[in-house]
């Protein structure tokens, strides 16, 4: 098997109607090569990186998986991270496992070159296991579910759906405008940890375009979108920061926009919540609706110290802005 990396601009328009294929093929999607190149495009470096893979003569795409870039802030310094995604591996071609694990050995080589940091990722149940065993991967933490079932009725999906709700809602707004009232006078604040994604201007012009709905003042950042899941609206807590930091106050706020603008019927947030709050409730890991492990690699030389930092999950803010792992 022949592996090939490019960044997303080297990439031909023949090879991304391959990759395209490959993709629809291998998902049951309906993407183009234009939407494709534009995702691809809209990173902090305006590129990412792609190892591709071909058969012997060079003809055929056999697979492909792709490194997003990030700046993150590790102890206050800027490094550049990256995400790991956008896999494929075409059917006639999965006899091989290996094909996978030569794509990312490629990537590694490059992007250390490129002086990335560190390669991270959010496997499914299918990869988990072959990211720990062949890619030898370290597993950092499962990332955690926090919610607020707005209509309860709509999501157990019970005949008592109008009065459950009823009584959903009536609960939701009485406990989101009492946690507006308290966060004026107690307002929890996290503090910086020590690796975040660097979150300003220009990642916020890359991360949050089409399809987000955005408040950003001069105090205030909240994003979510709205996505309909077997029937179910759900709102997808973004991010909310209060003067750049996460905060019980601009968690409030968020909730109470959502409960006014949309009619959601759960709001969940994936990730960290590094401060005390009373708005959205932890969802134990046995009814959560899938594992969602964080796994992560080192690349290239680094410090005792660097390497320290990093194993630890409690100095790792994330949040679906690192990862959109919806």
């Amino acid at each position: 098997m022949n592996i090939v990396v490019y960044k997303t601009h080297e990439i031909d328009d023949k090879t991304w109607n391959a990759i395209t294929e490959g993709f629809n093929e291998s998902f049951d999607r309906s993407k183009t090569a234009k939407e494709f190149k534009a995702y691809y495009c809209n990173t902090i470096l305006g590129y990412s990186y792609h190892a591709l893979a071909f058969n012997e003569i060079g003809e055929i795409l056999a697979g492909s998986t792709t490194i997003f870039p990030f700046y993150y802030l590790v102890n206050g310094k800027h490094e550049l991270f990256g995400t790991s995604g956008g896999t494929f591996v075409k059917k006639a071609f999965r006899s091989d496992i290996f094909i996978y694990k030569d794509m990312v050995e490629a990537l590694r080589v490059y992007c250390q070159q490129d002086k990335m940091r560190v390669i991270y990722g959010v496997s499914n149940k299918n990869s988990f296991r072959y990211a720990i065993r062949i890619l030898e991967v370290t597993h950092l933490m499962d990332l955690d579910y926090y919610a607020l079932p707005v209509r309860l009725g709509c999501i157990l999906k019970t005949r008592w759906q109008p009065l459950i709700n009823f009584a959903s809602i009536l609960f939701c707004f009485s406990l989101a405008f009492l946690n507006r009232i308290i966060s004026y006078f107690i307002n929890y604040k996290a503090a910086q940890s020590k690796v975040s994604i660097d979150f300003n201007d220009a990642l916020i012009k890359t991360r949050f375009k089409s399809g987000y709905i955005v408040i950003n003042d001069e105090k205030y950042f909240i994003a979510y979108k709205v996505i309909i899941e077997d029937g179910i609206r759900t709102i997808y807590l973004m991010e909310y920061r209060e003067s750049g930091i996460r905060s019980y106050r601009a968690l409030s706020k968020a909730i109470i926009k959502i409960l006014k603008h949309e009619k959601a019927d759960i709001i969940l947030f994936i990730g960290t919540i590094h401060h005390k709050q009373l708005g959205l409730f932890k969802i134990p890991v046995s009814r959560q609706p899938k594992r969602l492990p964080l796994t992560y690699e080192i690349v290239g030389q680094s410090s005792d110290s660097f390497k320290t930092i990093i194993a630890d999950h409690k100095n790792w803010d994330f949040s679906l802005v690192n990862f959109d792992v919806r």
